[in-house]
C-alpha cells in the first residue's frame, strides 16, 4: 500500500456529530457481533479431531483441512448476515425519510421563485418509499452476502491448513496436530500465530503469558502463584487458559468483523436508497452527489484521507471513489473502518427538474 503525505484533512470532511449512517451502524453492531461470534465458536466446538489425526497420520493434509466442514458455518453465517441487512434497510428507509425532505424543501423554493404560477402552500409531492425488493436491491444483497461469506470460510480454510502444516512441520504426532486446530478455527492468521505463543508461553516461560491482552485476567493470581512457587503449569491448566483465550480472541475478531460490516450495510443502504431513487426519476441524477466523510479524531488513516481528498467536490451515486490501493464503492476502506457516505442534494437543480415536469403547456 503506497502511503503518501498529506495534509491535515479539512473540516469539511469530517463526519457531523449526528451522522445517521454512523449510528445507525453503531446501533446495530451488537447484534452483529453477537451473531459472529455465536457462529464461529459453534464452529469451533464441531471439529473431529480423531478423523482429522488420521488424515494426518496418511499425509493427506489438504484431507484434514477438508475435514473441516464449512457447510454448519455458512448456515450459521448467512443467519448472522440478517443482522447486516437490518442494519442496510434501517439506513435505506432513513435516507427516503431524508430524501422526502429534500423533495419537499425543492417545491417550497420553486414556489417562492415562481409566484405568478403557483399560491397558496406549497403541495406534499408524492412520498417516496425504497423499495427493498427489487431486483437490483435484492441481487446487491446476495452479492454482499456471498462475498460475505465466502471471505470468512475461505479465511477459515486457509487458517486450519496452515495450522496443520505447520504442526507437520515441527514434527508434532497427529492427535496432537488434529487437537490444535480447535485452538485457531474462526481466528484469522494473527490471532492464530498469537493462541500458539501464548500456549507455548504456558508451556516455557509462564511470566510472558502475563503479557497477552487477550488473557482472562481471573486467572492471573494463579499464574502468579504458580511462577513464585517456581511450578510448571498442569496440561489441564493449560489447555483451559488457552481455550479462555480462543474464546475472548473470537470475541475481539468477531466484534472486528461487525465494525466494519456493519459500517458496510449502513453505507449500501444510504447509497441504495438515492440510487433507486435516481433510477425512479424521483431526484436528477446530476443533483445528487455523495461525499467521503472521515471520523473527527486523530485515528484516520492515510488511506481514508486521502479519498477525502480526491473526492473533495464528491461523486455521482453509482460511480467509484479512488483510493490509493484503488477503486471502492464506498466506506469501509479497511478493517474497523468508521468512515461514512454523506449526500447531499442540490435542491435548485431538483426544483427546476420538477418545475420543468408541471410547467403549463
Amino acid at each position: 500500500m503506497a502511503l503518501r503525505y498529506r495534509k491535515p484533512p479539512r473540516k469539511g470532511v469530517y463526519q457531523r456529530p449526528d451522522d445517521e449512517t454512523r449510528a445507525i451502524a453503531e446501533k446495530g453492531r451488537r447484534a452483529a457481533s453477537k451473531a459472529i461470534v455465536a457462529a464461529l465458536k459453534a464452529f469451533r466446538s464441531a471439529v473431529p479431531v480423531k478423523a482429522m489425526a488420521e488424515k494426518i497420520t496418511g499425509r493427506d493434509l489438504a484431507g484434514a483441512a477438508d475435514l473441516v466442514n464449512v457447510a454448519t458455518l455458512k448456515h450459521d453465517l448467512r443467519g448472522a448476515f440478517d443482522a447486516l441487512v437490518s442494519i442496510h434497510n434501517e439506513s435505506a428507509q432513513r435516507a427516503a425519510g431524508a430524501i422526502n425532505e429534500s423533495l419537499i424543501a425543492a417545491r417550497r423554493r420553486r414556489l417562492r421563485k415562481d409566484t405568478t404560477t403557483f399560491s397558496g402552500d406549497p403541495e406534499t409531492p408524492s412520498r417516496y418509499a425504497f423499495d427493498l425488493y427489487t431486483d437490483e436491491v435484492m441481487a446487491a444483497i446476495q452479492d454482499y452476502q456471498d462475498a460475505f461469506i465466502t471471505a470468512m470460510t475461505d479465511d477459515v480454510r486457509q487458517t486450519v491448513f496452515d495450522a496443520i502444516a505447520a504442526g507437520v512441520k515441527n514434527g508434532d504426532e497427529p492427535s496432537e496436530v488434529a487437537a490444535s486446530i480447535r485452538d485457531v478455527i474462526g481466528l484469522n492468521d494473527r490471532q492464530a500465530v498469537a493462541v500458539q505463543n501464548y500456549r507455548a508461553a504456558l508451556e516455557q516461560n509462564i511470566g510472558a503469558s502475563l503479557d497477552y491482552a487477550l488473557r482472562d485476567p481471573s486467572a492471573d493470581d494463579a499464574v502468579a502463584a504458580a511462577i513464585d512457587a517456581g511450578f510448571a503449569l498442569d496440561a489441564d491448566t493449560i489447555d483451559s487458559l488457552v481455550d479462555a483465550y480462543v474464546e475472548r480472541s473470537l470475541d475481539y475478531r468477531a466484534d472486528m468483523i461487525a465494525v466494519t460490516e456493519s459500517n458496510r450495510a449502513a453505507n449500501m443502504g444510504l447509497q441504495d436508497a438515492y440510487a433507486q431513487a435516481i433510477d425512479d426519476g424521483v431526484l436528477p441524477d446530476d443533483a445528487v452527489r455523495q461525499f467521503w466523510m472521515l471520523a473527527s479524531d486523530d485515528k484516520v488513516c492515510d488511506v481514508c484521507q486521502g479519498i477525502a481528498d480526491d473526492s473533495a467536490d464528491g461523486i455521482p451515486i453509482g460511480e467509484t471513489f479512488e483510493s490509493d490501493d484503488g477503486e471502492i464503492d464506498g466506506p469501509p476502506a479497511h478493517v474497523s473502518c468508521r468512515c461514512t457516505c454523506e449526500v447531499r442534494t442540490d435542491l435548485d437543480m431538483v426544483a427546476s427538474a420538477t418545475a420543468m415536469e408541471v410547467a403549463p403547456t
